[in-house]
This record gives C-alpha cells, structure tokens and sequence, in this order.
C-alpha cells in the first residue's frame, strides 16, 4: 500500500516547517509547491512580496502529480505541502494517484497576526517562497477552504509549533 501525506494552508500557517519535521522523523519524501516553483524558475531567493502566477501555478501541481507518482513508485509513503487554494487544485493531485494510495490530509492554520509576524521575519531572511503579507492578503481572498466531504485534519498551529507537529505525527502514526 502506497501512503500520501497532504498538508495545505495558507502562507505562513506553519506548513513547510511542520512538513520537514514529518519527514525527517518518518524518512519519506517530501515535495513543496515553493520548492517545485523555485526549481522549475531556477529561484534560489524571492525577495519581493508576490505570489505564484496562474502560469506558475499551472506548471507547479502538474509537476507535483507527476513527481508525487514517481515517488510513490520508489517509497510507501510521500509528503506533499502546499497552498492548495482550491478544490481544482488539490484533485490535480489527488485524482492522479495511484488506485492503491491511502491519502491522509490536514489543513494548517494560524491566527492572523501571527502569520503576518512570520512572514515579514520570512520575508528578512530571505527564502524561495514569494507569498509576504501582501501576497497572503491576496491568496487569502481566493483560498477556498476544503469541504467537510473532503476529510482534512484541521490543525491550529498559532502558538505551539511541537505540539502541532506532535499531533500530524500521531494521526499519521495511527493512519499507517
């Protein structure tokens, strides 16, 4: 059986950080949308405040289906994160797995004010991901949260990173 970890959010909810601790404590591989874009544009820094255009966005979940498949060839269990603002955009993923993959999702999220701290810190620091808190604003508008139908573990990562990793870790654990 084949095993997909999906976790969307807006920019800054925590979702890149809590990934790479899952996957580092699980041994899988794990695909960023920021990380595909970056890669397939040759981006080692976006300094300014944007966001992906459609074009990009396009380009980014098709190659993440197609490198999600391939890993999910060569590994039991695959990490995917990402905005995923839309129902459209997760099913280009999700409707391309393989028959015989058992997917588990979250959602992650976080207050406001402390997303807009942490994307300016971001932002200071330099990184590949473009979205600053302009670009959040923007996304924000057009994020279509998930349906209830669509069974994501939601996940308040505002004030506690370690919990929030501890409770992904234990479902993914009980979901394995």
């Amino acid at each position: 059986m084949k095993n997909l970890i999906l976790i969307i959010g807006l920019p800054g909810s925590g979702k890149s950080t809590i990934s790479k601790s899952i996957s580092m404590e699980l041994g899988c591989s794990h695909l960023s949308t920021e990380n595909i874009r970056a890669s397939l544009l040759g981006v080692t820094k976006v300094q300014a405040d944007c966001d992906f255009t459609q074009e990009e966005q396009d380009k980014v979940y098709k190659a993440i289906a197609v490198k999600a498949n391939k890993l999910l060839e060569q590994n039991n269990i695959v990490l995917v994160e990402g905005v995923f603002r839309s129902a459209i955009q997760r099913s280009l993923l999700l409707d391309k797995l393989p028959a015989n993959t058992q997917i588990i999702k979250f959602l992650i999220f976080s207050d406001e004010q402390v997303v807009i701290k942490r994307l300016i810190e971001r932002k200071k620091q330099g990184t590949v991901a473009p979205a600053g808190v302009e670009g959040y604003k923007k996304i924000k508008e057009q994020f279509l949260f998930p349906s209830k139908d669509e069974n994501y573990i939601v996940i308040d990562n505002t004030f506690d990173l370690e919990k929030s990793i501890e409770i992904v870790l234990n479902n993914v654990r009980e979901f394995l």
